[in-house]
């Protein structure tokens, strides 16, 4: 709801499409940044987020999942916001802030 109240002030302000995936991001990444700073600070978030680490510190990631990180960021980050990207060009600013928000 709040996303598509953004996309129509966007779109009210002349503001490109693009602008509106933008500002969707902006607001995630800050929003992820926090909670994973709160998490990590939470004496025992580990344990209870990572019961199988055992112990281990939270962001640790072992280096058999190198290969699969390296896929996961090729593949889904860059692939992926490169064809939405290419569709944000082509979408209204209200269509682009609803479609932020219904994503998985």
């Amino acid at each position: 709801c709040v996303a598509l109240i953004a996309g129509c002030a966007l779109s009210s302000l002349g503001a490109a499409p693009a602008a509106a995936a933008a500002w969707s991001y902006v607001v995630a990444a800050g929003l992820t940044f926090l909670c994973t700073t709160v998490a990590a600070a939470t004496p025992g978030a580990g344990k209870a987020l990572c019961p199988e680490c055992g112990g281990a510190s939270f962001f640790y990631v072992p280096s058999a999942a190198y290969p699969a990180l390296a896929w996961w960021i090729v593949m889904s980050t860059a692939c992926n916001y490169a064809l939405m990207m290419w569709l944000v060009k082509q979408s209204s600013p209200t269509f682009v802030a609803s479609s932020s928000a219904l994503q998985p």
